[in-house]
């Protein structure tokens, strides 16, 4: 699951490079074209929800305060870490 989740950020981050090219402009795009194809895909609400939920998920993921605790970091149950009884 979480690889899904990275390769749908990586699709994010590509379409946001892509917006850098294509915004809208009284003529149509900055790109030159007057219908452009590719700013009717970027400029969807959509597209830039997401984009924008995956900027406020990477600034809350540096804050300590919303941070999940690590599995590898969590403390072992005192149970864990007693030898097996039993006979000798």
């Amino acid at each position: 699951m979480l690889s899904a989740f990275r390769s749908r950020d990586a699709v994010l981050r590509q379409i946001e490079k892509l917006e850098r090219y294509h915004r809208a402009t009284e003529d149509g795009c900055i790109c030159g074209k007057g219908n452009c194809e590719t700013l009717n895909v970027i400029d969807a609400d959509w597209i830039n929800d997401r984009i924008a939920m995956m900027h406020k998920l990477n600034e809350t993921a540096d804050d300590p305060r919303f941070r999940l605790p690590r599995p590898d970091r969590a403390r072992a149950a005192p149970w864990a870490t007693c030898a097996p009884s039993g006979p000798t």
